[in-house]
This record gives structure tokens, sequence and C-alpha cells, in this order.
């Protein structure tokens, strides 16, 4: 809430919104108006926030510009992926029943418009391992969490991840608390237990393993 908090009363400050917020007569031609103006407000000011990273893939110290963004189902087949994107194809095939509810979020070089970077992820309301354990109602569920290899380790897996809490915690709907990820793999244990991801579960009887931590506990700064 704390998002749309701050584009109310940002918005409020404008003439014309203070105009019908004042106004003891209620006039449905101004207020449509100042609805209309403020969602172009709230949509000129995402545009603005899209997150701009850069990393440094080689000793000459060269920049490539990225950009976070969030993409749908639809839009990701059309996308161009890196070449090391199995898994992150896989997760997405395995779930396509549920493929309204996964969130995808991308890490594209604007460069190439490639995507070296992607994070596929579902809030807690439609989370499988949520609805499987009582232990982890409330949790996200991250499908996959995949980096191309020549930009890993430059920040782009916590960038992901910051970016999904904002989204997550900015919904005031969510009843999202913290993450679940399923690993198998020793590079990807390592990446979450970095930022924050300390806790383990194992289900023995389904080989299930899964690494979880609460928002607050996940560190995406450093």
């Amino acid at each position: 809430m704390n998002n749309l908090n701050d584009y109310v009363i940002d918005y409020c400050i404008n003439e014309s919104m203070a105009n019908i917020c004042n106004n003891d007569q209620i006039n449905e031609g101004k207020i449509m108006d100042g609805i209309k103006k403020l969602w172009k407000w709230i949509t000129r000011k995402n545009k603005k926030n899209k997150r701009q990273v850069s990393v440094s893939l080689n000793n000459n110290d060269k920049k490539i510009p990225i950009k976070i963004e969030q993409y749908d189902y639809n839009k990701l087949q059309q996308a161009r992926l890196g070449q090391d994107m199995k898994k992150t194809k896989d997760a997405i095939n395995k779930y396509a029943n549920i493929k309204n509810d996964i969130k995808i979020i991308v890490a594209k070089d604007t460069k190439t418009n490639q995507i070296p970077a992607i994070l596929v992820y579902v809030n807690a309301e439609h989370s499988p391992i949520a609805k499987q354990y009582d232990k982890f109602k409330g949790y996200a569920h991250i499908f996959a969490l995949e980096i191309q290899r020549q930009y890993q380790e430059k920040g782009l897996g916590r960038e992901l991840i910051h970016s999904a809490i904002k989204k997550l915690q900015a919904n005031s709907t969510s009843l999202s608390k913290g993450f679940t990820i399923n690993f198998t793999e020793a590079n990807t244990k390592k990446l979450y237990n970095n930022i924050g991801f300390n806790e383990t579960f194992e289900d023995k009887d389904n080989n299930v393993k899964i690494m979880y931590a609460k928002y607050e506990n996940i560190d995406t700064k450093h």
C-alpha cells in the first residue's frame, strides 16, 4: 500500500485533484477527469521507475545496460532467451495450466534485446508448495531463476528477486510473506544462501528439497 499512498498523496498536490477534493458539490465530470489524470500520472511514474542496471562482462570493465521488466506468458514465447534457459522453459511448460498466475521478471540486454536472466515465480495464493505444505502458507514460490553463464555473478539474480519482492509487497491483496524455492544444484543453493535463504526443508518421501526465507531476511543489496 505504500506505493499507492505515495501516488495519491503526490497527486493530491496537483491543482486539479485538490480542486476535486475541496469541492463541496459532487461533480462527476471533474471526478472522472481527475481519475484519468491520476491513471496517466501513475503510468508515467511506473515507466520512469523501470529499474536500470549495468553489468561488467569482461576485464576491460565494459558496461552492458540491463533493463528489469515484467513479462507475461505470451510475451515470453516471443522473447530471445539466453542459451542456458532450459530449466526455465521446462518449468513454464510444466505449469502451463496456471500460466495466467505465473509471474515472469526478466533482465534484458538493451543492446541485443536478448534475455540473459529470468525469474519465474507465483504468489502465495497460487503456490503449489503452499498448497501442499501448511508450513509454507503465505510463501510465494520460485519455479526457476536462471542466468546465462557470462552474466553470472554480476548481481542480476539479486536484482530479479528484489523486483519480485517489491511487486509482491506492493500488492495489497497478496498474502505472500516470503519465498520458497526447490533446489537441486549446488550453484543455485549457493546463490540463495548468500542472500538469506538459510532455512531448508526436506520431504524425503516425495524427494523434495526446499529452501525458504521471509522477505525481511532476504538481502538483495550486497
